[in-house]
């Protein structure tokens, strides 16, 4: 049985932000989890190696469903994964101003 960690490279901002005026506290600390969680509870598609680095540019509406922009990876079947595991789920988590751009970097980590 195939296992899969994830590891976040702190890149989470929102691209409207400037120097100083970033996320706050409780945008930085819930919703990485959370797109940790459902990246991991999406069973994989394809039986091929997930291994690998993506980064996803996501909005959410305002009743908390994630829209992707862009998925950038080496790895089609980790891109293909990650746009499947998170287009229009709902996000728990409520301080997320809607319509702005997030962005996060994962590094995924799947083995046998």
């Amino acid at each position: 049985m195939k296992t899969m960690s994830v590891i976040f490279t702190c890149l989470l901002t929102a691209t409207t932000a400037f120097a100083g005026n970033g996320p706050d506290i409780c945008n930085r600390q819930s919703y990485p989890k959370e797109i940790a969680s459902l990246l991991t509870s999406e069973k994989p598609f394809f039986e091929e190696d997930l291994s690998g680095v993506v980064t996803i540019r996501f909005t959410v509406d305002q009743d908390k469903a994630i829209h992707i922009v862009e998925v950038e990876s080496t790895n089609l079947f980790l891109k293909s994964h990650a746009l499947e595991a998170l287009e229009g789920k709902q996000m728990e988590t409520e301080c997320l101003p809607d319509q702005e751009v997030y962005e996060i970097t994962v590094k995924f980590n799947y083995a046998a």
